[in-house]
This record gives C-alpha cells, sequence and structure tokens, in this order.
C-alpha cells in the first residue's frame, strides 16, 4: 500500500505560516510511520495549507475562537 499524508491548517493567521505547518504536520505522520515499520518509499506527504479543508468552515469540526 502506497499512502499520501495531508496536512491542513486552518485559514487563521498567515497564508504562508499555514503553509509551513501542514507540510510539518504532514512530515510528523510521515516520521510516525516510519518508526513504525512502514517503509519511506510508500509515503508521500502534501502540504495543503489554507486551500482543500477537510471540513467545511464553522461544520464544529474546525477549532473554535
Amino acid at each position: 500500500i502506497n499512502l499520501k499524508i495531508k496536512g491542513h491548517a486552518s485559514n487563521e493567521g498567515p497564508e504562508q505560516y499555514n503553509q509551513v505547518l501542514s507540510e510539518r504536520r504532514s512530515a510528523n505522520v510521515k516520521t510516525v510511520l516510519e518508526s513504525l515499520g512502514v517503509k519511506s518509499t510508500r509515503l508521500k506527504v502534501v502540504g495543503e495549507g489554507e486551500n482543500n479543508p477537510p471540513f467545511p468552515p464553522n461544520s464544529g469540526m474546525s477549532r473554535s475562537a
């Protein structure tokens, strides 16, 4: 199995910061999976930043103020 790990961030704060944050999140998941024995070649990481949120805004699934 090959996996694509997508990291996301809210639209709070600067867009560039959120992009880097989402990339770090997906990279951290990759690191954990590798530590559990998953081969690095089977994992691809993507940072979605503020784009393509996994949940619609105000759905109750996003961070509240």
